[in-house]
């Protein structure tokens, strides 16, 4: 349930009170989640960047890469027009104009023209959630704002944006690093509800169901630090690579999970809504934090 969005599968369900610092279980996973990003840290120092030819290689074909990104946040937008929602499952477009916006973005982006239209009608989208379901609601859908500057920073309108192109990954990478840290705390930490009706509906308390004796709000509470942990190193910028590769693991366990219990309808929702995710993570992996090069200690971006 790591960076599962719990309200594209459930309503709110009977409240169920929040985290408090008075639980012995909290105060462990706080200290546990303050000595992953300590020791996350203090590995970045020894860990040793990718090789010259490596980096070589995927600096070359970064124009590749990001096209590739672009395709997945296409295929996102098609499937959330598709289904007339506003760019996530569970916001119900209440007109036909942002689907047709959807769909006019995402081909901007399939065809790698005027990408910047597309990343404008990318913004019109977010802004058209925020102003139907309030700012507050998509707080945690920071990382769509991270992809517009991205793309707008990739695909400058004009030559004069060109000098800050290489800082493109780096604000797609804080961003999604944002995103988690705002839904670990909106969607479980904070306000648990939803996430206890969803495993009330869904058996995705893989500790539960192995044997061990994990109650249900303490799954909560494990995958909520977890996403916090991601998030908070994420921003930071350490072990990019590591972190992504652990933060990719568990979404596509959990995507896998909801087609090995049968429910497709629910594991195609979360594949496509999570794409650009996916796509995130891609780049992240292979350029670790940054596309920018310091000439006098190589790549940045371990």
């Amino acid at each position: 349930m790591v960076i599962a969005h719990v309200k594209w599968f459930v309503e709110v369900g009977n409240e169920v009170a929040p985290f408090s610092l008075r639980e012995p279980s909290v105060g462990l996973w706080a200290l546990i989640v303050v000595g992953l990003i300590v020791l996350a840290t203090v590995l970045n120092k020894f860990i040793k960047g990718p090789s010259k030819k490596w980096m070589n290689w995927v600096n070359s074909t970064r124009s590749k890469w990001v096209y590739v990104f672009q395709v997945m946040l296409a295929a996102s937008l098609i499937y959330a027009a598709v289904n007339q929602v506003i760019l996530v499952p569970h916001y119900e477009a209440s007109t036909l104009a942002i689907p047709i916006v959807e769909l006019l973005a995402a081909l901007f982006l399939l065809i790698n023209r005027w990408v910047w239209m597309g990343a404008g009608l990318l913004l019109v989208t977010y802004l058209a959630s925020a102003i139907s379901y309030g700012p507050e609601e998509v707080a945690d859908y920071i990382n769509v704002l991270g992809i517009v500057a991205f793309l707008f920073l990739e695909k400058p309108i004009n030559k004069n944006s060109l000098k800050w192109k290489d800082r493109s990954l780096d604000v797609l990478r804080i961003s999604t690093g944002a995103a988690l840290i705002i839904l670990a705390f909106s969607e479980k930490l904070f306000a648990p509800s939803s996430a206890m009706t969803l495993l009330s509906q869904y058996d995705l308390n893989f500790m539960s169901v192995i044997g061990i004796n994990y109650s249900d709000r303490l799954f909560i509470l494990s995958a909520g630090s977890m996403e916090l942990v991601f998030g908070s190193i994420m921003m930071l910028g350490v072990i990019t690579r590591i972190n992504t590769f652990m933060l990719a693991s568990f979404l596509v366990s959990s995507n896998v999970y909801f087609f090995l219990q049968g429910n497709y309808s629910e594991g195609w929702m979360e594949l496509m809504g999570h794409l650009p995710i996916i796509g995130t993570a891609l780049l992240l992996v292979l350029y670790g934090k940054s596309f920018k090069v310091d000439n006098q200690k190589g790549p940045d971006s371990r």
